[in-house]
């Protein structure tokens, strides 16, 4: 099992190297435009998003070990609300009634997640305010 997942984790360590410098050189060529994110220019804001994506990505290699001292509490406090949550759930056991209130409940809360930055995006242009 560990030689396999030795092969297997180097194949994907470099096409995720070659995926980001790929993007990262991608997003250098339209870096030189002047033009900014707009519904007209949509390739802008692609190219934007990209770059973002590029930082966050790559963000765990620029840690220092000032950043442990933050990171780790959130990461135990993360591993332990994900246990807790499934003790809880063997806990409380199954009921579809129950179930299916919470799937509805979860919907709706989905479909107003969706709906507010779309709302807020046609109120700004709406008002002409880009805030």
């Amino acid at each position: 099992m560990t030689a396999l997942h030795d092969r297997l984790k180097f194949p994907m360590l470099f096409r995720l190297l070659v995926f980001l410098v790929g993007l990262s050189y991608a997003c250098g060529l339209y870096a030189q435009q002047d033009d900014t994110c707009s519904p007209r220019n949509p390739k802008r804001c692609i190219v934007n998003i990209a770059q973002d994506q590029v930082g966050i990505i790559t963000s765990p290699l620029r840690t220092s070990a000032g950043d442990l001292l933050w990171i780790v509490p959130f990461g135990v406090a993360t591993g332990f609300t994900i246990d807790y949550d499934a003790h809880i759930m063997r806990d409380i056991g199954i009921n579809p009634s129950r179930e299916d209130k919470f799937k509805k409940f979860s919907d709706y809360t989905t479909y107003g997640a969706t709906a507010a930055p779309v709302i807020g995006y046609l109120v700004g242009a709406k008002t002409h305010n880009d805030y």
